[in-house]
């Protein structure tokens, strides 16, 4: 009997098992789900925004080889434009002076004085922009430039300018003293002062990047100076000095810019 049994036991528990198993995994099975995901067929990425500011300050690190040293401001209106103010002290135009160095200017042609000097005047004092004895001192820039963006997408891309600039600079030379074995500039200070006037057209790019911006631009334009020199010398025998005023033939300017900013 207990044979008998064992027997059956033996050959019912293999067969569950082999059921429980077969459940189980039918169970599974039964479980899977099947997920479809739908696109709506657009296969367009949208553009990265740099920055959704609007005002941006900007500063020229290469503007004092010119003279100038100017703080700007560009203000966004609208996706297709913009203004920019700009204002500054100048100081010493590097540039200016190299390249003029030794020269007798303002004279020639291109140049006209209000008064005329005494016949056989030769002046004995620096050209305009010679420092051997002369010094520059604080001045200042100011400058206004409408902007229209060719990319239609204010403050970022390339874009046209038309600029309004002044800037004034201010000189101090020592005065020619007669002497018995020569003239000499050895006496007190004479202020000049030089203004420059320019209308310039730019064209330029600009491009943001998180919270700052790089800018470079070229112009040309007209350009009109005006200032007061001094002067001094013998003339047939007798001394003339004078702090003379003149103004230079309207010509041609080509300007370089390049800016860095930070935006607000």
């Amino acid at each position: 009997m207990i044979k008998k049994i064992l027997s059956t036991l033996l050959i019912v528990a293999p067969c569950c098992v082999i059921t429980g198993f077969a459940q189980t995994k039918q169970a599974t099975k039964d479980t899977t789900k099947t997920v479809i995901i739908f696109n709506n067929g657009s296969s367009s990425i949208p553009k990265k925004s740099y920055s959704a500011g609007n005002n941006i300050v900007k500063i020229d690190p290469i503007g004092f080889i010119f003279g100038k040293i100017p703080i700007s401001y560009e203000r966004r209106l609208s996706d297709l434009f913009s203004v920019q103010l700009s204002a500054g002290i100048t100081s010493k135009n590097y540039l200016r002076s190299v390249w003029e160095e030794g020269s007798t200017e303002p004279a020639g042609s291109n140049y006209t004085y209000d008064d005329a000097a005494p016949s056989g005047f030769e002046d004995e004092t620096d050209g305009l922009y010679n420092f051997d004895h002369r010094t520059a001192s604080l001045g200042y820039t100011i400058g206004l430039q409408p902007r229209v963006y060719i990319s239609e997408e204010a403050l970022e891309g390339s874009f046209f300018g038309l600029g309004l600039n002044m800037a004034r600079f201010n000189f101090s030379t020592p005065g020619l003293v007669k002497g018995s074995s020569g003239n000499t500039l050895t006496g007190s200070a004479k202020n000049e002062y030089e203004n420059i006037k320019d209308v310039t057209v730019y064209f330029g790019w600009q491009r943001l990047y998180d919270r700052l911006s790089l800018e470079y631009s070229t112009g040309i334009g007209l350009r009109k100076v005006d200032g007061v020199k001094y002067r001094a010398g013998g003339s047939n025998g007798s001394f003339y000095e004078s702090l003379s005023s003149y103004s230079k033939k309207t010509g041609v300017n080509f300007e370089i810019s390049f800016k860095l900013g930070f935006q607000l």
